[in-house]
């Protein structure tokens, strides 16, 4: 609690304003600082001084025993300040210990230097366990050049002429575990033009126009072998990106809870997924909604291997509604646990396949895929 001011505190700052600070007076007399400033300017006294007596008083006593870091700590100030007052009172603090940051162990360094030409540097960091800043500093102080990313091996440049006109070079990096600059200065060393650079052919364009409310803009990217972006490029040049109109949107409208989304999308020739995003825009979710006959057939073919998430999105219900009509029916939902032989084949063919493909041939989602390989080779780092 708080104190009241009175003629004793007076006496205390009129004694003490050039000893100690003013949040020094304040905690002394259980006041507040503002209290103390109020006082001062009352009473018509100077301005406090930035270093009291009492401050310079200690940094003279204990700067032979403690270093700048210490001092700072026991006033509670800056090392900074502490430095540039110890200065100008010609003091000298206790040195710092020089000590060595980050060092290496001579097996350490050794396996840098055997290593420096066909690893990374991020490859190294993760061999050694150590971070990054460590190695950087590591390899400054013992002067050792390493490159900052491997050299491309022949898989390496196999799997860009195969994929980087497909999967363009983010997701190329994520394939090789490289940088995005990195990659494409390496497609411009190999000559390898991009799809937005190649020139869209006549059928080309009408198999845009005729299949992306079909099979979406991916599809259509792996099948022109173009990036999504070149793809979504030329919808917007050739008009091939139409909206649903205003009878196509009532028709979602009346019949999107009723009948979910796999249904409607049949109806109006649109893929699923489009049909899902169209319809989150106009406010529908999933509602806990009576399945119907041909509901209850599409999840007893796709449950066992798609899963209640899958199955709710498409038949617009919720995924307890699903759960509970798969028990009814009989069919279940295991999550495919990762075997020896899907390990060893994603090891053998990551840098050789689009992660697309992996995907479908390990029935996999398409983020699983980096997921687990990631795995396997920190495992195999460490």
């Amino acid at each position: 609690m708080k104190r009241k001011w009175n003629s004793q505190f007076d006496d205390f700052l009129k004694e003490n304003i050039n000893r100690l600070s003013k949040d020094q007076i304040a905690i002394t007399l259980g006041v507040k600082p503002s209290a103390v400033d109020s006082a001062r300017v009352r009473l018509g006294l100077s301005t406090f001084n930035k270093w009291p007596s009492e401050d310079d008083r200690i940094l003279l006593e204990r700067a032979p025993h403690l270093t700048i870091s210490g001092l700072a700590s026991l006033l509670n100030r800056s090392e900074a300040s502490v430095k540039k007052r110890v200065e100008q009172l010609g003091a000298t603090p206790k040195p710092t210990p020089q000590i060595e940051k980050y060092s290496l162990t001579t097996e350490q360094k050794e396996f840098i230097i055997s290593n420096r030409l066909t690893l990374s540097r991020k490859q190294i960091q993760k061999a050694l366990g150590i971070s990054r800043n460590h190695l950087i500093a590591s390899l400054a102080s013992h002067k050792i050049k390493i490159r900052r990313n491997a050299p491309y091996t022949d898989i390496d440049d196999s799997f860009l002429m195969e994929n980087y006109i497909t999967l363009g070079a983010k997701k190329c990096a994520e394939h090789l575990e490289r940088t995005v600059s990195s990659i494409s200065s390496r497609a411009l060393t190999l000559n390898i033009r991009t799809g937005r650079n190649r020139k869209w052919s006549i059928e080309e364009d009408r198999f845009l126009a005729e299949n992306i409310n079909k099979i979406g803009p991916e599809q259509v990217g792996l099948n022109l072998r173009r990036s999504l972006s070149a793809v979504k490029q030329r919808m917007r040049l050739v008009g091939a990106n139409q909206r649903l109109t205003r009878e196509e949107v009532r028709f979602i409208e009346e019949n999107y809870i009723i009948h979910g989304a796999e249904w409607v999308s049949r109806k109006l020739n649109v893929s699923p997924e489009r049909l899902i995003r169209k319809a989150k825009r106009l406010g529908f979710h999933s509602v806990s909604r009576q399945l119907q006959d041909r509901d209850l057939q599409f999840i007893s073919e796709n449950y066992s291997t798609y899963g209640p998430h899958w199955i709710a999105e498409r038949l617009s219900c919720t995924k307890q509604t699903a759960i509970e009509a798969a028990k009814k029916i009989g069919v279940s939902y295991t999550r495919a646990r990762w075997t020896p032989e899907d390990d060893q084949f994603l090891l053998d063919n990551y840098r050789k396949r689009p992660i697309i493909e992996l995907a479908e041939l390990l029935f996999r989602t398409y983020k699983a895929i980096p997921t687990r390989h990631k795995k396997l080779t920190d495992k195999q780092i460490n």
